[in-house]
């Protein structure tokens, strides 16, 4: 009767410590994603066996889980399974840089929430030209932007006149050279010269034939 009693004993041991080697308890681990997929809670007896969900949210980039809904305790490798718990899922709103370029040089940079609108820098200047806008829209921004300044060329009027006559009247773009008129045929002179220059035009400009 001993040795029956004795032999119970050995065996209820052993599975004893077989349960305390080879089981645990299992919890309830419960997901809070905030977005619109819903995910089935999962039983684990460890942090480490919980596979946690892959999810997506337009605009946004998942930042962690955390253990509380205040995202004050951030789960990771020591967190210790102890009870039934629920994890919230943190997303951080995507940002991208949108880039304002005159003459492949960076005039203003901008960090942009996913969905908001960049800012419109001021109008940039260019010697000899007006600036005629930018090249793409920068609203509703939901990737990285270059943003490209366009620019017209400045025309000026040459005007070339003999006397209170008007000879010729010409659109000289920034810069460059007007072309003088060859039709100079006045009675009893000899035409000498103009009276300006007119290469390199910079503004508006008369020029008046001498004889």
């Amino acid at each position: 009767m001993k040795r029956k009693s004795l032999f119970l004993f050995i065996i209820l041991l052993m599975f004893t410590i077989c349960l305390a080697a080879c089981g645990g308890k299992t919890y309830i681990v419960s997901f809070v994603t905030n977005c619109d997929t819903s995910v089935d809670a999962v039983s684990a007896k460890t942090i480490a066996e919980v596979q946690l969900p892959e999810l997506s949210k337009e605009g946004y980039q998942l930042e962690n889980w955390y253990t509380d809904a205040a995202y004050t305790n951030r789960l990771n490798d020591n967190t210790e399974l102890k009870s039934d718990i629920t994890l919230y899922a943190k997303w951080e709103k995507l940002k991208y840089k949108v880039k304002f370029m005159v003459n492949d040089t960076i005039y203003d940079e901008q960090e942009i929430e996913y969905g908001n609108n960049a800012s419109q820098p001021e109008n940039p200047s260019l010697e000899g030209y007006n600036f005629g806008g930018w090249d793409n829209e920068f609203t509703n921004v939901k990737s990285d932007l270059i943003i490209n300044a366009t620019f017209d060329i400045i025309q000026y009027t040459v005007k070339s006149m003999d006397g209170s006559r008007e000879i010729s009247s010409v659109k000289v773009e920034y810069g460059k050279d007007a072309i003088a008129p060859t039709d100079l045929d006045k009675t009893g002179y000899t035409f000498v010269s103009w009276d300006k220059e007119f290469t390199n035009v910079k503004s508006d400009l008369t020029v008046s034939a001498t004889y």
